[in-house]
């Protein structure tokens, strides 16, 4: 069995992730936790259900006839030939698969399990190293390889080495070129390799991650929808299962026919999310909390992580490496300063985080400065910023008197 573009038992990954709030979906991670533990809520059920569920006819219909969209659609991005967006398209079918198998768990269903287990990601990785092989790659689409070649399903098949060469040389003043490669290091205990690695990451200028869609992938998607409508019965589907939602309001699920044709293309541009590499940061903070001798070089990682990063993931992570180092120094003023640096982020960043948020999280979805905001190409913190200060806009608009300037935040 060769790994389908999409399978037509599932809607797209965003709607898999994006329709519950990240406090639903940590609600949703705590229902796997012993039977002390709350019962999940009935609005969580409902939407659990809502998108999960088994489908009728009408539904598998429905989603046939958006992965047959999304085929050709791919087939249009693919014939562009820019890097990005081939490498998106494979993190797209990689993802289509995970999402096909959470499904049938969900839904126990074991034949489509035991079909699953039998996918060969041979044509995948095949795909994959005929684009490590080309001359020229950019950062954006290297970030992305990056995240697939080590996937469980694929690392055995592509062709590392190369790929993390490449990006080394691609992009070696950016610390996100340097964790996978410290990380394999780490695994086969090589201290000088290791040692070398750290001395390239002190000479990074930045910590950028490429979490955001890329322009290029973006104005290929609205050419192709300018000629290539999205498909009804998929619209309507659609409409239906928001109509179920907990997190969109009874006045915005009375609108959905007239909201949801301006807000399809972030809908099929945001299922793109998710495609970008994620850091092994353990390693290197597990080897600079015990090398009294690195701490100099680990200190200037973690400041790079700390004031040059446009992830937020990262700058958590640089505070966590400092705090390391510092407690491994044994220096009392050092480690406090640490901490308290450490707490401050902990403090804004949640502040900015409760001001962005509303009762109806996905009203906001059909909000065009919303969607705007939300697709630029920018550091997440400074997008958190954004999207706080808009809601502040907002709620001021509406009268609201205890409305909180997010500058407050920071």
């Amino acid at each position: 069995m060769t790994l389908p573009f999409l399978n037509t038992k599932s809607l797209t990954l965003f709607v898999a992730l994006s329709l519950f709030s990240a406090a639903t979906w940590a609600q949703a991670i705590n229902e796997s936790k012993p039977e002390s533990e709350p019962a999940m809520s009935e609005e969580l059920a409902n939407d659990m259900k809502a998108v999960f569920g088994p489908r009728t006819e009408s539904q598998q219909a429905a989603a046939a006839a958006e992965a047959a969209w999304f085929r050709s659609l791919y087939e249009f991005i693919t014939a562009s030939g820019d890097d990005y967006s081939l490498a998106a398209i494979l993190a797209k079918q990689l993802g289509s698969f995970k999402t096909n198998q959470l499904m049938a768990k969900i839904q126990q269903d074991q034949d489509t399990s035991d079909a699953l287990n039998d996918t060969s990601f041979q044509p995948l990785a095949d795909a994959l190293n005929l684009l490590i092989a080309q001359a020229e790659l950019s950062p954006e689409a290297l970030d992305v390889m990056t995240a697939l070649c080590m996937d469980e399903h694929i690392k055995d098949h592509c062709h590392a080495n190369v790929l993390l060469e490449k990006r080394m040389r691609t992009d070696g003043f950016n610390l996100h070129a340097y964790w996978r490669p410290f990380d394999l290091a780490s695994q086969s205990n090589n201290a000088v390799l290791q040692g070398r690695l750290l001395e390239l990451m002190t000479l990074a200028n930045r910590s950028h991650s490429f979490h955001y869609i890329k322009p290029t992938l973006s104005n290929l998607i609205d050419q192709f929808m300018a000629t290539n409508p999205f498909p009804e019965l998929a619209t309507k589907h659609l409409i239906a299962t928001y109509r179920q939602m907990s997190g969109l309001s009874d006045e915005k699920k009375q609108q959905l026919e007239d909201l949801i044709p301006a807000y399809l293309p972030s809908y099929v541009k945001w299922s793109f999310n998710y495609i970008n590499d994620v850091p092994p940061y353990r390693s290197l903070i597990d080897y600079c909390q015990t090398n009294k001798q690195q701490i100099e070089s680990c200190n200037h990682v973690a400041d790079t992580m700390i004031n040059a990063s446009n992830n937020i993931m990262d700058k958590g992570m640089g505070y966590t490496l400092k705090l390391a180092t510092a407690e491994l120094s044994g220096n009392q003023q050092d480690l406090k300063k640490a901490q308290q640096a450490h707490d401050q982020f902990k403090v804004s960043y949640q502040c900015l985080v409760d001001l962005t948020r509303d009762e109806h999280h996905m009203d906001s979805f059909f909000n065009p400065t919303y969607r705007q905001i939300n697709l630029e190409p920018i550091g997440e913190f400074e997008k958190l910023k954004k999207l706080a200060a808009w809601r502040y806009q907002q709620r001021q608009a509406a009268g609201d008197k205890d409305a909180v300037d997010p500058a407050s935040c920071l």
